[in-house]
């Protein structure tokens, strides 16, 4: 992997979105950047009024551009609340060890862990790494699947490509591909801009027929 070409501009990158949830405005920056040889660093930082988001996680690149992470922190804080989530990724042991923390409270759980293995942050970049290498040599995959590791262990997300349009006009002009994923009464779709390195342009999440949409404010990259 080059330090100029797309894939290597997908992993550095700053980009801010913004979404209103429950009533409140939200505004979040998602950051990935590079932090040493084939080793990165991705964030999300969200927030709304009292209540504040922080995750993050650490992970290297594998030579088949896969992503292997090391290290994933979640925190929320608000309306009285403060949960953390630590999930370390021990590869040579091939062991997930899971840690949540309310309330001064805390509980350990160990998983078995596969080759192959994203976190809840992680996972959107591989996509995007995945869709960019895909349009060097074709068409996108009507499928996508991963398997996502959590305090509760370890899920598969299954996301199928459609081409439904997003209904927001200046969207629906650009250039996007978008995966969605059902879970019972859940769904959630994400709509990938192709001329950004295929960064989300939208996150939409609907749940019980109520629908929350997080667009893409603005984005610049980290390196030349």
């Amino acid at each position: 992997m080059t330090d100029t070409g797309p894939l290597a501009k997908a992993l550095n990158y700053e980009a801010r979105y913004h979404a209103r949830i429950k009533g409140l405005n939200v505004k979040g920056i998602k950051t990935i950047k590079k932090t040493g040889d084939n080793r990165y660093q991705a964030s999300w930082k969200a927030k709304a009024l009292w209540l504040k988001v922080d995750e993050w996680s650490e992970f290297e690149m594998t030579k088949d551009n896969m992503i292997r992470p090391i290290k994933y922190h979640y925190q929320k804080k608000g309306f009285g609340k403060n949960e953390r989530i630590n999930l370390y990724f021990d590869w040579k042991n091939q062991r997930l060890i899971g840690e949540t923390i309310k309330n001064k409270t805390v509980d350990k759980k160990q998983f078995s862990l596969t080759p192959g293995v994203q976190n809840k942050l992680t996972y959107q970049i591989q996509m995007q790494l995945d869709l960019i290498s895909n349009s060097l040599t074709g068409s996108p995959p009507e499928t996508l699947s991963y398997h996502i590791a959590s305090d509760r262990g370890l899920e598969k997300y299954l996301f199928t490509r459609n081409n439904e349009a997003s209904g927001h006009r200046k969207l629906d002009k650009k250039n996007l591909t978008a995966f969605s994923r059902q879970k019972k009464n859940r769904l959630v779709a994400i709509h990938f801009d192709q001329d950004i390195f295929f960064i989300p342009a939208l996150i939409r999440q609907s749940k019980n027929d109520k629908t929350n949409d997080i667009h893409l404010s603005d984005w610049q990259l980290l390196i030349n």
